[in-house]
Parts: C-alpha cells; sequence; structure tokens
C-alpha cells in the first residue's frame, strides 16, 4: 500500500504554476528524496501534502485519505516539519516540546536525547536557525509517526546530520516511511529508495535514485 500518492499535484500562484502537474507514489517503508535547488517547488510540494496549502487541480493522499478533503484524518500518524519551523520565542526550547507534546498527548521524554540536544534549557529566540530545524525535527519525532514528512532536515552542522541521517535509516528499519527534501542530490543517492528531481516545479526525473538525472541540481 503506498503511503502517500500524489496525482497530477498542480498549484498555481498568479498564474505562475509553482507545482506543476506532479505525479509519484511512495510505497510504505520507504524513504523517499525530493531533490531540486532553491525555488524548485520542494517546500510547496510539502506544503500541500500536508494540507497547508490546497492544490489548483490534483489529488494528495497520505495512506487511504485524501489530505485535502479531510487533514485531520490524513495526518494522524504523521510527523511534519515544513519550511521554517515556528515556536515560542520566549519559552525554552524544553518548553516549546513540552507544549507540542501535550497536543498530541504523547510524552516529551528522550526525544532530545535521541537528537542529541544540548539547548533545552535556551530560550527560542536565542537559537541558531540549525538549532530551530533541529528542535523541529523533535517535534516531528514527538508521536513516533509511521510517516515523516521533513523539509531540509540534513541542512546541519555535521555532527547532527550524522545523528538525523541515522534516525531516519533506523525509522526505515521499523517500517516506517520517510520523505524528505534536499538541495544535495548525495542526499538521495546515499538514503533513499526512491527519488524525484524537481525543477521549476515539474518533476523532471524520477525513480530508484542510481537512475535519476540530477542534471541542473547543484552537486
Amino acid at each position: 500500500m503506498p503511503a502517500i500518492t500524489c496525482t497530477s499535484l498542480t498549484k498555481i500562484f498568479d498564474k505562475n504554476p509553482v507545482v506543476d502537474d506532479i505525479t509519484f507514489e511512495v510505497e510504505e517503508g520507504a524513504i523517499a528524496g525530493i531533490v531540486g535547488d532553491d525555488g524548485a517547488g520542494k517546500t510547496t510540494l510539502l506544503k500541500l501534502l500536508t494540507g497547508l496549502l490546497r492544490p489548483t487541480s490534483g489529488t494528495c493522499t497520505l495512506f487511504d485519505t485524501d489530505v485535502t478533503r479531510n487533514p485531520a484524518r490524513g495526518l494522524k500518524g504523521v510527523g511534519c516539519l515544513v519550511g521554517e519551523p515556528a515556536f515560542y520565542e520566549e519559552f525554552t526550547a524544553q518548553k516549546n516540546l513540552e507544549l507540542f507534546a501535550a497536543l498530541a498527548q504523547v510524552d516529551s521524554d528522550g526525544v532530545t536525547d535521541l537528537l542529541g540536544i544540548t539547548f533545552k534549557s535556551t530560550r527560542v529566540r536565542y537559537l541558531t536557525p540549525a538549532m530551530k530545524k533541529l528542535l523541529g525535527i523533535a517535534v516531528a519525532f514527538l508521536a513516533e509517526p509511521k510517516l515523516l514528512i521533513l523539509d531540509e532536515p540534513l541542512n546541519l552542522n555535521a555532527s547532527a546530520q550524522g545523528l538525523v541521517k541515522k534516525l531516519l535509516k533506523e525509522q526505515k528499519e521499523k517500517g516506517n516511511t520517510i520523505l524528505f527534501t534536499t538541495g544535495i542530490p548525495a542526499d538521495v543517492k546515499e538514503l533513499a529508495t526512491y527519488g524525484v528531481v524537481l525543477k521549476e516545479g515539474k518533476a523532471v526525473s524520477q525513480g530508484a535514485p542510481k537512475t535519476l538525472d540530477f542534471k541542473g541540481v547543484n552537486p
């Protein structure tokens, strides 16, 4: 059963197709990588997948639910990091995690250790963008989701990047599904079992990473 099914997914802003007639499937238990340069449409695609934007046309299904028609049901069991994560700036990283955990009715214990977060007592306003990214990934992991949708999760320092790569591989071993975006083809080659190359909103190549045409994407 596919975990993600996109069919002719299109989003047009001011007559400009930012996501242009994209069709692909991600099977359960796979790691899928969406690769493209800045402005290729990666974040817009994830916003469509997670119900943050409504498509101009086409459909997106998470497991057996059209996320546009029923986002609450479609996102059940899904952990997301889309775009830049937003937090309560005056609260500490730990307090923010506790608030998100309470909303999800789960326990926040352990997730900071899982990702090597050492800034639990620091107020978010003082965190670097990379620290906020790591905190956003921690929020996505809170409810032990069966599907993770992560926007540029490897845009971190080398140490944190290694931890995240290890976690993604472990999630696959557990039978969970991951969809991530990146601007670096090597990330897809290393981690993914399926990949989609985006260029100007179009899926110009897709399939097993070794078959992908990365021409035109920054190395």
